[in-house]
């Protein structure tokens, strides 16, 4: 467990990696998912917690592990909504959460269904903060992967959940 000045972390080792969670400022939501690789390092040290943590992130934590074991596990963690979030990103994010796992759904087809164009929804999945509790993993473009801009690598936390799930290709 670490905790930095305004927000609390866990580290959770995974078959996908080692994962950061980040609970918000009030320790109620997770405001944060990300993956440690060579793409994407933390720092070599973060400051050790001084006492308790926020029970959202063991509650995460216990969910998470659910999940890797069986990825139709559900999850239910709150999630925290970063401060200048458009209700175009809110809408989509939310619609994430309601796709099935183990399916995927095209780009265009989600647009439509958040009645949003493409690029605006292309623009929110490149914006989604916890990627694994907002599953844009399981949104594909016509090449396959829709990936966040700063995830266009192998092993990106998108693949190896697209890879987890075993994520079909799109007709």
């Amino acid at each position: 467990m670490i905790r930095t000045e305004n927000s609390h972390h866990l580290l959770m080792t995974t078959p996908l990696g080692v994962l950061l969670l980040t609970a918000d400022e009030d320790g109620t939501a997770i405001a944060g998912l990300s993956l440690r690789d060579e793409h994407s390092p933390w720092p070599e040290t973060l400051p050790l917690a001084d006492g308790g943590h926020p029970m959202v992130l063991d509650a995460a934590a216990e969910q998470i592990a659910r999940y890797l074991r069986d990825p139709g596990a559900p999850l239910d963690i709150p999630v925290s909504v970063p401060t200048g979030t458009s209700a175009e990103e809110r809408r989509v994010w939310e619609s994430l959460t309601r796709l099935p796992a183990r399916h995927a759904i095209g780009v265009s087809r989600l647009a439509t269904r958040v009645g949003l164009p493409r690029r605006t929804v292309e623009s929110a999945l490149d914006r989604v903060p916890v990627p694994l509790l907002q599953p844009r993993h399981r949104v594909l473009g016509a090449g396959g992967l829709v990936l966040p801009r700063s995830e266009r690598h192998r092993g990106s936390l998108t693949r190896r959940l697209q890879e987890h799930e075993r994520i079909p290709s799109l007709p």
